[in-house]
């Protein structure tokens, strides 16, 4: 962390005027706000400034675009014909992202031009992007459900068991059930339960996938078996985002379809899924800077602001004694604690957390916070003061280290408009067929002994021009996406 000493007793949140001194971040920070906020935001602007400056150029930098998905979510593609609004990662040629899924879907570089792509988003820090809905498995025929317990030999000859397996089948998650009944029956495969020697379904399972082992949990090993399929009509559903009606009634689900996945989409309770701070369920600093940030306007935009990303193991002179990434996002993240502290000690109607922190949001999304947060709690007259230095801080972390960039088309993208494909040494013959019949070159990767490791086939490894090495000539099939699901009154970019 910046060790400082260098902060001004200034202006206090009580309406003193702000010192002729620092920063305009400083200034106009210390105008809003308390002093715990001005001093929080003097230290992270110092710890922004202390990174050292990378002169990144394509040889010393390359780039690669890329989105990693599991097994199970690439034959989920397969069977729905594409991904909806996949997140890409820009990322470094040498620090790719490698979570999120053990195969690597790469994209060309030409794809991501916003400046010929009207449906792609590119924003140059994680944008914190709204994500599919997974959808619910549906039991179409519940009686026939329950006939088909009481028939199956594992579970018939037990009463209880049959009975118990039903009411978890039909009241609890269909997801987790439909993996529950996979463990299970891959367990009974090899004898390692004898399902008459338990009474409930949970002792079951629990059983299954303690004996299971690491297969609990491989995809390559559950999928030889047929789940809830092998005991009713299941089908995957889309829930309406907002399941009552005025009246009272519920809305029905609709089927999982691209046009509906996208029609979802592009209605999420924070605005389409293609805009940054979208994202269900997360909230904090990260989110924060999200809503922020604005898009790349071009390919060459994005090439010219590779220097941004930082990685602290390659590009610290010293990383093993302070992690200086690490320093920026506690800095922020002190910034925007304080933030929603003083927002909520000087305007105690907003609505605790939720309040602020959207408060905080509308304002660094541009939104006129009169008319929705602010409305009624804050005064108007205090508005301009707030926006300044939400602004100030925004200028600071446009440009601020990130450790990767997030790609977002407003568009429905199949395999085929991906270049090429990296799956593991022990990918399923399923997989390899996908691939092939989507028409992408593939490279083995081995995350033990000799390798290739999946980093090295992207730093080295990849076909053509799928690093960021060649000037945008042209546009390599991405028009040809489908901008369907109907519209949401916003371009893509």
């Amino acid at each position: 962390m910046v060790n400082v000493n260098k902060i001004l007793d200034a202006a206090t949140m009580a309406g003193g005027a702000a010192v002729d001194a620092g920063t305009d971040l400083f200034r106009s920070i210390a105008n809003a706000f308390g002093k715990k906020t001005t001093d929080a935001s003097d230290v992270l602007e110092m710890s922004v400034g202390a990174l050292p400056q990378n002169p990144a150029t394509f040889e010393t930098m390359p780039l690669v675009a890329h989105h990693n998905l599991t097994t199970e979510g690439l034959k989920a593609t397969s069977d729905l014909g594409g991904i909806p609004m996949p997140s890409i990662a820009v990322s470094r040629a040498d620090a790719p992202l490698e979570n999120f899924g053990e195969i690597t879907l790469v994209v060309d570089p030409n794809t991501l031009d916003p400046s010929k792509n009207k449906n792609m988003n590119v924003y140059p820090v994680d944008a914190f992007t709204g994500r599919q809905e997974k959808g619910r498995i549906m039991v179409s025929d519940k009686r026939f459900l329950q006939g088909r317990l009481d028939a199956d030999v594992d579970f018939g000859s037990n009463d209880k068991l049959s009975y118990s397996t039903y009411n978890r089948m039909i009241n609890g998650d269909p997801d987790e059930i439909d993996l529950g009944v996979k463990q299970i029956q891959g367990a009974i495969s090899l004898g390692l339960v004898d399902p008459k020697k338990y009474e409930s379904f949970d002792d079951l399972l629990n059983a299954a996938g303690s004996r299971l082992g690491g297969d609990a949990l491989d995809p390559n090993f559950l999928n030889r078996f047929g789940g809830l399929a092998e005991y009713a009509d299941v089908k995957r559903m889309l829930p309406p985002r907002d399941p009552y009606r005025q009246s009272g009634t519920r809305r029905p689900m609709r089927p999982y379809t691209v046009n509906s996945i996208m029609q979802d989409m592009r209605q999420g309770r924070d605005g389409p899924s293609y805009l940054p701070a979208t994202e269900a369920g997360s909230y904090g600093p990260g989110r924060f800077r999200a809503a922020m940030t604005s898009p790349f306007g071009s390919l060459q935009e994005i090439k010219d602001a590779r220097s941004q990303i930082f990685i602290n193991d390659l590009d610290n002179p010293n990383p093993r004694a302070v992690n200086m990434m690490d320093d920026v996002k506690t800095e922020f993240s002190s910034v925007y604690f304080e933030l929603m502290r003083d927002l909520k000690n000087k305007y105690p109607k907003l609505d605790s957390q939720d309040g602020t922190r959207n408060l905080l949001e509308d304002i660094a999304k541009g939104v006129d916070p009169t008319k929705t947060w602010a409305k009624g709690q804050v005064p108007s007259e205090d508005i301009p003061g707030i926006k300044q230095a939400v602004d100030s801080l925004s200028d600071l972390m446009r440009t601020a280290p990130t450790e990767y960039f997030e790609g977002k088309p407003n568009a429905f993208m199949r395999l085929e408009d991906f270049s090429e494909a990296i799956i593991p040494a022990d990918a399923s013959d399923e997989t390899k067929k996908i691939l092939k019949d989507a028409g992408l070159p593939t490279s083995v990767y081995r995350d033990f002994g000799s390798g290739p490791y999946r980093k090295d086939i992207i730093r080295t490894g990849l076909e053509g021009g799928n690093l960021f090495s060649v000037p945008a000539a042209g546009v390599l099939g991405y028009g040809a996406l489908q901008s369907v699901g109907g519209d949401d009154g916003q371009g893509g970019s």
